[in-house]
Parts: C-alpha cells; sequence; structure tokens
C-alpha cells in the first residue's frame, strides 16, 4: 500500500493534488491519503509515533518556514520518508535538496507534470525500497521502518519494538521465535530468551553482552555460540566489504507469521544509506536543476551532449570537463577533472587532472570559474 500525505495550507491546491492522485493511471488502486494545513499538526502526530507514510507533498511558503522548517524536523527525527516540495519559485531548491528532498516542483503543478514526478517516484519505489515491518495493533495495521529499530524485546504474549530514533516503543501480540526466524535475512541477532538485536546497529558483542545504541543486552548461554558466529559475519561484511548487493537485485517477498499477526515486506535499500547523491546547479548555465546519482555512476560534465549527461553550453568549458561519482557506503563523492581550463573544489582548490579525489556532502565545484557551479548535496 502506498501511503501519501499532503501538507498544504490551501484547501484547492489540497483537492487538487487529491484529483491528481485519483487520475494517476500508474498509481496502484492501494493507496491511502491525508491531508494537513499545519505542520504542527503533523509534528504532534510524529511524536505519538502516528505519521506512517511513504510520500509527503510538501508546500513550501513564500519565505520557504513553512516547508523547510516541516523537512528539517522530519530528519532531525530521522523520520524515514520521501518528500516532494512544491513552491511558487525555484529560490529554497539547495535548502530543499540538502533536506534530502527527492524532488521539488515549481508551480503551477498541472497534471501532466504531477504524473511524472510520480511515475518517477514510482520507478524508484519499485527498484529503491525500504524494509517495513508491518505490525496488527488492536484491529489496525501499523508500518515500522526496521532500519529504525533497535531491538525487540518480548513480555509474556507481547513483543516491543524499540527504536534508535527516540520514538516511543510499539508492543504487538506475536512469539519472539516466529519473529526471529523471519527476521534473520535483516541481520538480527537472537542473544536471550527476551532479546533480539539488530545487527547493523551492534556497535561490540564480548562474551557477556551485546552493545548497541548505548545499550548493554545479556547473551545467554543457549545463544552465544549463534551470537559469536553471526558477529563474525557482520565485522566481515562490514569491514572487508565483501558480498556488497548491487541495487536492485532483492526480490520483493512477503511471509506471515503468528496467525496473520505481523508481516515482513522487503520495500528497500541498505539499512541507513542514502539511496543517491545530488548534483544541483546553483549559478550558470543549470542554476536550479538537480541530477540524481545513483552508486558509483559516472555523471559527466560539459559541451558535449553525445558524451555528457549534464550538458553546459559555455565556450570556457571543455567538451567533456569533469566526472562526478557518489559511493554510497562512504556516502562521499568523488571528482575528476578532464578539462583544460580546470575544475575547482572548496577547501582543494584546482584539483589534479585525471586523478579522482574524494569530497563530502555539500562540497562546492565549479567549472572554470564561479560563473559555473554545483553543490553535491
Amino acid at each position: 500500500m502506498l501511503r501519501i500525505a499532503i501538507c498544504n495550507k490551501s484547501k484547492k491546491e489540497q483537492a487538487m493534488l487529491l484529483d491528481y492522485v485519483a487520475k494517476d493511471v500508474d498509481i496502484d488502486d492501494d493507496y491511502t491519503t491525508e491531508c494537513f494545513e499545519n505542520v504542527e499538526n503533523i509534528k504532534k502526530r510524529i511524536e505519538f509515533g502516528d505519521f506512517q507514510f511513504d510520500l509527503l507533498f510538501l508546500e513550501i511558503d513564500d519565505n520557504g518556514k513553512f516547508g523547510l522548517e516541516l523537512a528539517e524536523f522530519l530528519r532531525d527525527r530521522k523520520i524515514d520518508i520521501d518528500v516532494i516540495f512544491i513552491a511558487e519559485t525555484a529560490q529554497y531548491i539547495t535548502e530543499a535538496f540538502r533536506l534530502r528532498a527527492f524532488n521539488y516542483i515549481v508551480k503551477p503543478v498541472d497534471f501532466e507534470k504531477f504524473r511524472y514526478e510520480m511515475k518517477q517516484y514510482l520507478n524508484e519505489k519499485k527498484h529503491y525500497q525500504k524494509e517495513y515491518l508491518a505490525v496488527s495493533i488492536q484491529g489496525r495495521e501499523q508500518m515500522l521502518t526496521l532500519n529504525t529499530i533497535l531491538y525487540f524485546n518480548s513480555n509474556a504474549r507481547k513483543i516491543g519494538a524499540f527504536f534508535s530514533n527516540g520514538m516511543e516503543e510499539v508492543w504487538f501480540y506475536g512469539k519472539l521465535d516466529e519473529l526471529e526466524q523471519n527476521l534473520e535475512k535483516y541481520n538480527y541477532i537472537r542473544c536471550h530468551q527476551s532479546f533480539l538485536v539488530s545487527g547493523n546497529k551492534i556497535e561490540n558483542v564480548d562474551a557477556e553482552n551485546v552493545y548497541a545504541g548505548g545499550e548493554a543486552f545479556p547473551i545467554s548461554r543457549k545463544y552465544a555460540e549463534n551470537v559469536r558466529k553471526k558477529w563474525e559475519q557482520i565485522k566481515k561484511e562490514r569491514f572487508e566489504k565483501i558480498d556488497v548487493m548491487p541495487f536492485g537485485q532483492r526480490e520483493d517477498d512477503e511471509s506471515t507469521f503468528g496467525g496473520n499477526s505481523t508481516v515482513i515486506e522487503t520495500k528497500t535499500y541498505a539499512a541507513g544509506a542514502t539511496k543517491y547523491g545530488l548534483v544541483v546547479g546553483i549559478r550558470g548555465p543549470r542554476q536550479n536543476a538537480s541530477f540524481r546519482l545513483y552508486h558509483e555512476e559516472e555523471a559527466l560534465l560539459g559541451r558535449d551532449s553525445k558524451q555528457c549527461q549534464i550538458v553546459i553550453n559555455d565556450g570556457a568549458i571543455s567538451r567533456k570537463h569533469c566526472g562526478i561519482k557518489f559511493d554510497v557506503e562512504k556516502q562521499a563523492y568523488l571528482v575528476c577533472d578532464y578539462s583544460k581550463n580546470g575544475t575547482f573544489v572548496t577547501g582543494i582548490g584546482r584539483i589534479q587532472p585525471n586523478t579522482w579525489v574524494e569530497v563530502p556532502k555539500d562540497t562546492l565545484v565549479q567549472l572554470v570559474n564561479e560563473k559555473c557551479a554545483f553543490i553535491l548535496v
């Protein structure tokens, strides 16, 4: 099910977007929508752990405060949701992409523009999804994002999900034995009769405890050998980077257990990783244009449209001026200069030709001079 939220002060624009959702044949029939006029209502829902959406259409008002403040609130609390901003102008495009916007639409939003953006979103959702745990609480389905869960704790017939992002724990009926079996492929480790801990968040393991998220979880004799083996495997994968699965290779699957009380649905990319890099033009011919960059794909910038993905019509720019890559594992960028007149990077200056240079997010890249610049968000 696709869960769509719309945050817009205008009832008319809310109704327009709802109509577009209903008319878009690319959206499956299985979807829900909810509209909000006030960002404070969304914040309250988040604080109560009752804001479970996949996509948010978020209005940016004239001074930028209405939308950008909420987006920053979402990111600070590690709320895993894709955001498409809708704004009167492109004035806040750089700030929006710094806050990991999926996209940025400038009004007026007609149906064809909306449908194009939704098609882009649905295509990426299909190939680069998130992993959710769907649980039934008092007859109501609630989706829990697996990469935010630090551990599960069993108590009698109930299981509590405890989060690494500060959200209040969630309790549901189920058996930890069955949950362990279904979460095995997601690197969850059973260390005790009462605890199932996310292997992706484990910091260390000794003879007595598993350490994760600033907490210590006891290791019982029954599970000690399995903990040791799994921890060795996690360390191997984490530090030696072996068997890293490229995006798009994981098949969707679904399994049900505990009397239909809990469902696992695969919906994504590696836990905690940013899906893609963003190259945003801030000065020059491609100002306010944004380009997504997936793991180790090289985007070439230059005048030649036959070999460059980002074409810049400026005589000072080389036909093939520079290349940019995004490293998902390091969450950093790589820049290589191929030009005659040079590529300049913040903190470094002109980089050595034909040599890949690693730079962090929010680095400014200038081609030739300050008149043509991009920020790596």
